[in-house]
């Protein structure tokens, strides 16, 4: 199977293990909060089973 980005727009759905630490958006825009780990997880909405996830470490609680 061959997907574009065309054909998720939209389809995505975002999550994060610890949002106290990461949070994600709709749009999968990632912003770390205080220090520590989240694992951030796209699913796609027509087949859960299409997944993938990330390990997020924000070392810094400084804003930029």
């Amino acid at each position: 199977m061959s997907m574009t980005l065309a054909d998720i727009e939209g389809k995505l759905e975002w999550t994060s293990s610890n949002p106290a630490v990461v949070s994600v958006t709709g749009n999968g825009v990632i912003t770390g909060i205080i220090k520590g780990s989240a694992t951030v997880t796209a699913t796609y909405k027509d087949n859960p089973a299409i997944k993938d996830s990330i390990q997020v470490n924000v070392i810094n609680e400084d804003r930029y």
